[in-house]
């Protein structure tokens, strides 16, 4: 994951990047369903982009500043459904 300024209105964005035909399209899919969602404690998808000459799909999201959830877990350890639902 890497952070950007915006050509647009230079606001801070969230790129993640993955290489490979798989994992790009897991990430289209991930831009997709992320554009579905209209909620402010989701992060918005901006854009999706493929660079077939570097193998490399990109995703430009709205950033969220604090803590991942995957620290989250690690901090706290499994979340209970209540948790994960909340």
């Amino acid at each position: 994951m890497y952070l950007a300024k915006s050509k647009t209105d230079n606001s801070t964005v969230a790129i993640k990047c993955s290489k490979g035909a798989t994992s790009g399209e897991m990430l289209r899919k991930e831009y997709e369903i992320l554009r579905s969602f209209d909620d402010p404690l989701i992060p918005k998808a901006i854009e999706f982009n493929k660079s077939d000459l570097y193998n490399t799909s990109y995703l430009v999201m709205e950033y969220f500043k604090g803590q991942t959830l995957e620290d989250f877990i690690l901090e706290k350890g499994t979340l209970q459904n209540e948790q994960a639902l909340a």
